[in-house]
């Protein structure tokens, strides 16, 4: 028998289902990375999984120093703005 599809979920169904799987899905992503710690230490090839999630961890991190930078640019730029440059 094929499985009956009600379509897509309403935008409120949608966003209750993301909070209720939140928790469980940062904490398979902790699991994942802190195996792939441990393959590193104990010399073991890291899964794809493991390699996939510390690639994730590393665009993350990155995308989150270059928006720290943008914001500390744009803060700069107000300030020099208002205050005009210092030299």
């Amino acid at each position: 028998m094929i499985p009956r599809n009600d379509g897509p979920m309403d935008p409120g169904e949608y966003i209750r289902h993301l909070v209720a799987s939140e928790p469980a899905y940062y904490a398979r992503c902790d699991q994942l990375f802190a195996a792939y710690q441990d393959a590193i230490t104990s010399g073991r090839e890291p899964t794809p999984d493991e390699k996939h999630e510390m690639r994730r961890r590393k665009v993350v991190a990155g995308a989150q120093a270059v928006a720290a930078a943008c914001r500390i640019v744009q803060a700069e730029y107000r300030r020099w703005r208002t205050e005009g440059p210092t030299a």
